[in-house]
């Protein structure tokens, strides 16, 4: 019987952000699912339009942003879901300090359109990958080509999306399957103290710290994402 996982990519992600995991996978008879998601300004209506198109059942995998649209979906479709995972993401609700700065970013993407978003993922390098491959040729070759697939517009609803989404910590705390969490350990976006915070407030939900990763995790440690969600598959 195979494994049908959906994987939730990230802000200024594409699909192409969980490639180099799904190619070092060794979960047998793995069926993968890595939709874009649509330039919708809820999180519940992104969560609403991928039900819609995905299988009955399905284990759950979000990144980042794609952790929040997970944790909207856990909650619409509860039985649905066999196995929840976050990756560099978490339950809470954005502090209005954030929120803020997601008004920021709108407005400038609103403003400078295809140019103010290719400034404002540059700018935003240093904070969102491990300082040791900020320049690596590779990884900005498939930041790059994620990012003109994405667009401006996209990330301006989602960023709308992300300030309007509620805590849904009771979700992931209440939800009786198997769940799991993948932290960077150098995380400067979701923290790993943060997410371990997250993991407590959720009893019973366990925890993955994956050393010498920026927030990119899936793109910076593939194998070493791919090995924990092969656990994660595997456990029970």
């Amino acid at each position: 019987m195979s494994v049908e996982l959906v994987a939730l990519h990230g802000l200024n992600n594409s699909p192409e952000v969980w490639s180099g995991v799904a190619d070092t996978m060794c979960t047998a008879d793995l069926r993968w699912h890595r939709p874009l998601l649509p330039a919708l300004d809820r999180v519940e209506s992104i969560a609403a339009h991928l039900l819609d198109a995905l299988p009955g059942r399905f284990s759950l995998a979000g990144f980042s942003f794609g952790g929040y649209v997970a944790l909207a979906m856990l909650e619409a479709a509860p039985d649905r879901i066999d196995r929840f995972v976050l990756v560099c993401s978490a339950s809470r609700a954005d502090p209005e300090a954030a929120r803020e700065h997601r008004r920021k970013a709108i407005a400038s993407l609103e403003a400078g359109g295809v140019d103010a978003h290719r400034a404002l993922v540059a700018a935003q390098a240093p904070l969102t990958m491990h300082p040791s491959r900020v320049g690596d040729p590779a990884l900005l070759a498939i930041r790059d080509r994620m990012v003109a697939t994405y667009g401006p517009q996209r990330l301006v609803a989602h960023l709308r999306a992300s300030i309007e989404r509620p805590d849904r910590t009771r979700v992931l705390a209440g939800w009786p399957g198997p769940r799991h969490l993948v932290a960077a350990a150098d995380d400067r976006v979701v923290t790993a103290a943060l997410m371990a915070g997250v993991a407590a407030d959720a009893p019973g939900a366990t925890m993955t710290t994956v050393p010498d990763s920026g927030h990119l995790l899936p793109i910076e440690r593939p194998a070493a994402l791919a090995a924990a969600l092969d656990a994660w598959l595997a456990d029970g």
